[in-house]
C-alpha cells in the first residue's frame, strides 16, 4: 500500500479553502492525523513566528525554572535574578541530555548525566572531571562558547511567547493591532486569581480544539446551559496573522446571569470592566470578545473577567489545555468572591468536558473522511472565524 506520510502536504491538497465561507471546503483530514503534517506545522507555524510557551505567572520568583514540551520543542523558561524571563533549549551542550524534567527553583542548572552546570543566564559554569579525575577543563572545550542555546522570548499580558528562529518582528509590533482592539477594555489593571482549571491532556489535534471554540453554532446541542448569542456577530482579524476573533452581544437575561459570574442571577457581584458599565448606562447592549491569539492562545473578555487559555500541542493527536482567570483589581482575591471565582473556573472546566467527546470523534473520523475524499464545510454565519483560522493554517504551514 502506498504510504502518503512521506509526501509533503501542499496547497494542491486544499481544494476550495479560498472560496467564500459558504462555498469553501475545509482543510484535508490528513492535516489532523498525519505525523508528517504535524512535523510540517512544527517547522513552520511553531518555528518561524511567535507562539505561546507558558504563563509568566508560572515563574513568579527569581530562580524559578519551568520546562515546557510544545510542538516537538523542549524549552526551559527561567526567571532570572533581575526578574526577567529568559528561554533556552532544554538541552545540555555536552551530549544533548534533557536538563530539567519538572518545575522548581534553583541557583544553578545541572545535567544529571555528567553534571555540566549552567547559570540562570545560560552560561556554562562547570564541567567536572572533564579532562580526567579532578581536572575540570579539557582541550578544545571553551565554556564561553558552550552556554545554553537561548531562544528569543517576550511577554504579552501573562503569556510568554517564543520565537525559535529569532527572525519574527518584535512582539509589540506583532500585537499592535491586537492591543488597539483591546484598548477599550482597560485590561492593564487586571489581577490573576488563584482559582484555575486543571491542566488537561485531550485526545485530539490542537487545531480541532481551536475550531471547537471559534464558533457558537454547537452551543444549543453541546452546551445547553449557555445561551445562543443573539444576532450581531462581528468578526475581527489581523492581516499580519496575529489574531482572529469576534464580538457578540449579550441579552439582558444573560448579562444578569454574568453579573454574578456563576450563571445565576443572585450572589456576590463581580465588578464589570468600566467600558461595560458605560455601555449599559447608555442603553447599549454589552458585548463580549473572543480572540484566538495565533497560533495557540485564546483570550475571552467577558463583562467582568478575562480568560487566557493556552494550548500546548504534544503530538498530532494530543494537546494540553490550560486556562487562567483575571479580574478587575481586588476582585481577583477578595474572600467574599471566592465562591463566584470558583464557579467560573468550574463552568469553564465543564465546558471543556462537554466538548471532548465531540472533538475526539472528529479526530477519529479525520482519517476516514480523508480516505473517502470528503471535504468539510462551513456555516456562512457562525463559522467565518473558523474559516479564517483554516486559511491561516494554509498560508503559514503549506507550501
Amino acid at each position: 500500500m502506498f504510504d502518503r506520510s512521506a509526501e509533503p502536504v501542499g496547497r494542491a491538497d486544499l481544494g476550495g479553502i479560498d472560496l467564500p465561507t459558504g462555498s469553501a471546503r475545509g482543510l484535508p483530514g490528513r492535516l489532523y492525523f498525519d505525523p508528517a503534517a504535524f512535523d510540517q506545522e512544527r517547522r513552520t507555524i511553531f518555528r518561524k513566528s511567535w507562539f505561546a510557551a507558558t504563563y509568566a505567572s508560572d515563574l513568579p520568583a527569581p530562580g524559578d525554572i519551568h520546562p515546557v514540551s510544545i510542538a516537538g520543542w523542549e524549552l526551559l523558561l527561567v526567571r532570572a535574578r533581575d526578574g526577567a524571563i529568559r528561554c533556552f533549549h532544554n538541552i545540555c551542550r555536552h551530549r544533548g541530555m534533557k536538563l530539567v524534567e519538572r518545575p522548581g527553583n534553583a541557583q544553578r542548572i545541572s545535567c544529571r548525566y555528567h553534571c555540566w552546570t549552567y547559570g540562570l543566564d545560560g552560561s556554562l559554569l562547570a564541567t567536572p572531571h572533564l579532562g580526567g579525575p579532578g581536572i575540570n577543563q579539557g582541550e578544545g572545550i571553551h565554556p564561553e562558547q558552550l552556554g545554553l542555546r537561548e531562544v528569543r522570548c517576550a511577554v504579552w499580558r501573562d503569556i510568554v511567547f517564543v520565537d525559535v528562529d529569532g527572525v519574527a518582528r518584535p512582539l509589540d509590533e506583532h500585537f499592535r493591532q491586537l492591543e488597539t482592539l483591546l484598548a477599550e477594555y482597560e485590561l492593564d489593571g487586571l489581577q490573576l486569581a488563584a482559582e484555575t482549571t486543571p491542566e488537561q491532556e485531550v485526545p485530539f489535534n490542537w487545531k480541532i480544539q481551536i475550531e471547537g471554540g471559534i464558533e457558537s453554532y454547537h452551543l444549543p446541542w453541546v452546551h445547553p446551559q449557555l445561551e445562543l448569542p443573539p444576532m450581531g456577530y462581528r468578526f475581527e482579524a489581523d492581516p499580519a496573522d496575529a489574531f482572529i476573533g469576534f464580538k457578540t452581544p449579550m441579552s439582558d437575561a444573560e448579562m444578569k446571569r454574568r453579573a454574578a459570574g456563576n450563571g445565576a442571577s443572585e450572589g456576590p457581584v463581580l465588578p464589570n470592566f468600566p467600558v461595560i458599565d458605560a455601555k449599559i448606562s447608555r442603553g447599549e447592549a454589552p458585548q463580549f470578545l473572543i480572540l484566538f491569539v495565533l497560533p495557540n492562545v485564546t483570550a475571552v473578555v467577558m463583562p467582568n473577567y478575562l480568560v487566557l487559555g493556552l494550548l500546548r500541542p504534544l503530538a498530532v493527536d494530543r494537546t494540553v489545555v490550560r486556562r487562567k482567570f483575571y479580574y478587575v483589581g481586588a476582585a481577583a482575591g477578595a474572600p467574599g468572591l471566592a465562591g463566584t471565582r470558583s464557579d467560573i473556573a468550574r463552568i469553564w472546566h465543564e465546558i471543556l468536558q462537554q466538548d471532548i467527546p465531540f472533538l475526539a470523534e472528529v479526530q477519529k473520523m479525520c482519517r476516514v473522511r480523508d480516505e473517502a475524499g470528503m471535504s468539510t464545510r462551513f456555516s456562512p454565519y457562525w463559522e467565518v472565524g473558523l474559516h479564517m483560522f483554516q486559511k491561516y493554517v494554509a498560508r503559514n504551514a503549506l507550501a
